[in-house]
């Protein structure tokens, strides 16, 4: 469909709607005309979501806005309160502001921060009944293009007036997310819901929320969202080419907070988010602008229709035959107010007298469970007995026997409620009905975890003390024993020193004697003294000495020379230094030694001294630690017997603590679950109660005709006739337009 044959369609509607409504006289119905005219002129589609109180609608919304925080109140119990849409802001002023209305018409403009306040239960704020909505601007790519997201109140919750808020909102919805529990997806009265939904609306998409609970042991996702498709097809709900979109809405707000990849995976809320995104974009979503006003009026008009036949039935009697009719509905009407009220006095009374015996007993059989552990734990007297006692047994056993105690106060609801049922109502159907909605009730209730105690902790501080001072002279016993060794050890060292150092005087007096020896053996050398011949050439002088020069050379003499040589004096000289500087490195190496042999000596000073001292200590850090250790064993047998009394009996306290604890759950359970089971039972009542308000109805219309002439009557017939054909064209009229649609 182009966006221009959209806009012509539009118009057409709108004519249609404006058409019938000239037609009609009941206010009611013209009212949500107008409703429907104005969300089709803002080019407004409101997708309202619908679903059992705790179904997690609330935590939904967070995540679908993008929300990691509690923006929309959630609680586990009823919380929703009063209508809450989700629209686009027109300014950016009113981003994250909420516009509250109130009921006697005033408004008041909040942040959101606030919302809780106005939109849930609370005690300080009655909001069910001063609130008419509240009006949260946000932005989304889901409520774009005039799409508006309703948060409504869960139904069948204790407070009645929820319902009739979620109800009275269907038929100005024009496509609905109806949430299911993964917990228990389609009861009974889910079921009927969702058909008094249909009626107004085919667009309608569902979700199993929490399948965070799945346990893949017992069952998995898929088989859970089959099952509800059987569920669905058996109730003739159509979803034909419709999803059952599995999601975690927990999850996928922990995934916005923590930016965690895996659990946005896990949630499988992308999936979700993906189908509505291509819905709101889609040709399909268009064409249900424009159906969907047109489907819910049209279911309007068959009830109206409806309502003018039983009208006209009741002018078409004589007044004979009306008095004798309104006798007969007085009489009825008596009967069913007195025996609705007997009923609501029975259920009651014995409702309370169920609770209160199932508590008493539950909590007598766990006070027995507590004995039984008592005596137990008194056979504990010894660390030997300890040893031999298995506590996390122990304690699994209490957990397993709390549990079957349930498991037969359980068992004992059930035959109690099934006997109450079948006393107080008549209608078989119904009588299977209720059981099986409270058998489901009681069979999800009480969740008792595992029992988390840890084995007593036997406190042996004061053994230990003992121990540690036992420990104490032995270590004072075992320091004087490493002192005694270490002073022998000495001792050794010392007669070793001694001999090293006798050794070393003798190896310096040996280098001594070496030294003189070898300066001995090289002696002292003589000085060498005498003359000797050296050939000397010298020139000739004169005129024929120059000319003898050139022809024979110079003139050759011999000449004597006296000479002195300290040669071989030299030579001893350097071979004694040798020997001094050789035997001077090594005496001086061994004086270095024998120095530092000398020094240890006296650095470990009177070693002898020392030992007797040693020896003394030794003997009385002996005695001492033997004397505790002999006295010890009496001490110790008489603390610990003190000792494991008091653990015992400690961890006796814990585990009574923890069965006190669920008989304290148990308990809460079960006042809180009193008035909602009573409430279940008493919905067939309620229906008796909207069956007594028709007949008042009835006997009032009836009442007023009785006095009416026949010309009146025949008056009154016209103008219901009137008003039927009026209703009955309008109706033909819409058909016809769906058609053409």
């Amino acid at each position: 469909m182009s966006f221009q044959n959209y806009k012509r369609k539009k118009k057409e509607v709108v004519e249609v709607l404006n058409n019938i409504k000239g037609k009609l006289e009941n206010e009611d119905i013209i009212k949500l005309i107008d409703e429907k005219i104005k969300n089709i002129e803002d080019d407004r589609f409101i997708i309202s979501i619908f679903g059992h109180f705790s179904n997690g609608k609330s935590t939904f919304l967070n995540a679908l806005m993008g929300f990691g925080e509690e923006v929309l109140i959630e609680d586990d119990l009823p919380s929703t309160a009063a209508i809450t849409r989700l629209r686009a802001p027109q300014s950016n002023e009113m981003l994250n502001k909420a516009q509250v209305i109130f009921n006697n018409g005033n408004t008041e403009i909040i942040d959101i921060n606030e919302l809780g306040k106005y939109s849930a239960t609370n005690d300080d704020y009655n909001v069910e009944f001063k609130i008419k909505e509240v009006i949260l601007y946000l932005d989304s790519e889901y409520l774009k293009n005039g799409v508006e997201i309703v948060d409504t109140p869960g139904f069948n919750s204790t407070h009645e007036v929820h319902t009739e808020i979620a109800k009275n909102h269907v038929a100005k919805s024009d496509a609905s997310i109806y949430m299911f529990s993964y917990e228990k997806p389609g009861s009974e009265e889910e079921f009927k819901f969702l058909n008094y939904i249909n009626k107004y609306m085919s667009r309608i998409f569902f979700v199993v929320n929490k399948i965070d609970l799945c346990d893949r042991t017992e069952n998995t996702i898929e088989n859970t969202v089959e099952n509800l498709r059987d569920k669905l097809i058996s109730k003739d709900v159509n979803i034909e080419g419709k999803e059952v979109y599995p999601i975690s809405s927990k999850l996928a707000k922990e995934a916005i907070l923590e930016e965690s990849q895996s659990k946005k995976e896990e949630s499988r809320f992308e999936f979700f988010k993906d189908g509505l995104g291509n819905y709101l974009t889609s040709e399909d979503n268009l064409k249900d602008r424009l159906l969907e006003p047109i489907s819910a009026v049209q279911t309007r008009l068959n009830i109206e229709r409806e309502l003018l036949n039983e009208k006209m039935s009741a002018c078409s009697k004589d007044s004979e035959e009306l008095a004798k009719e309104i006798e007969l509905k007085k009489k009825i009407i008596s009967d069913c107010e007195e025996a609705i009220k007997d009923k609501k006095r029975n259920i009651n009374k014995e409702v309370r007298d169920v609770m209160n015996n199932v508590k008493t007993n539950f909590q007598q059989n766990a006070g027995q469970v507590i004995n039984e552990v008592k005596n137990e734990l008194n056979e504990i007297n010894t660390e030997f007995d300890i040893a031999l006692t298995d506590f996390s047994n122990m304690a699994i056993g209490v957990y397993d026997k709390i549990v079957r105690n349930w498991e037969v106060t359980r068992g004992n609801l059930e035959d109690e409620f099934a006997t109450i049922i079948e006393e107080n109502i008549d209608d078989d159907k119904k009588v299977d009905e209720i059981k099986n909605e409270i058998m489901d009730i009681i069979h999800k209730s009480l969740d008792i975890e595992r029992i988390d105690v840890s084995d007593p902790k036997f406190d042996f501080k004061e053994l230990d003390k003992i121990d540690k001072e036992i420990q104490k002279n032995k270590n004072e016993y075992d320091r004087t024993r490493n002192k005694l060794s270490e002073c022998n050890n000495d001792r050794m060292k010392i007669e070793s020193l001694i001999e090293q150092k006798e050794s070393i005087e003798k190896d310096i007096r040996r280098l001594y004697d070496e030294k003189r020896t070898n300066l001995d053996s090289i002696g002292n050398a003589q000085v060498e003294s005498g003359f000797k011949s050296n050939r000397v050439e010298r020139n000739r002088k004169g005129i024929f000495g120059v000319v003898g020069n050139v022809l024979f050379g110079a003139k050759v003499t011999m000449e004597q020379e006296h000479f002195t040589d300290y040669t071989a004096v030299n030579y001893a000289k350097e071979q004694r230094q040798s020997v001094e500087n050789e035997y001077s490195e090594k005496v001086d190496l061994q004086k270095r030694l024998y120095e530092r042999k000398l020094n240890e000596m006296i650095v470990m000073g009177d070693v002898e001294g020392r030992l007797l001292d040693e020896e003394f200590e030794n003997k009385e850090a002996r005695k001492k630690y033997l004397q505790k250790l002999n006295s010890s064993d009496e001490i110790k047998n008489k603390m610990s017997a003190k000792l494991i009394k008091v653990s015992r009996d400690n961890f006796y306290k814990e585990i009574k603590n923890v069965c006190d604890e669920y008989v304290h759950k148990a308990s809460i359970f079960l006042d809180g679950q009193r008035n909602l089971l009573i409430n279940i039972i008493k919905e067939v009542i309620n229906d008796e109660i909207k069956e007594l308000d028709n007949k008042k109805e009835s006997l009032y219309s009836i009442t007023t005709l009785k006095n009416k002439s026949p010309e009146q009557l025949q008056e009154e017939f016209k103008i219901l006739t009137l008003r039927l054909v009026n209703v009955t064209d309008a109706i033909d009229e819409v058909k016809k337009y769906k058609e053409k649609i």
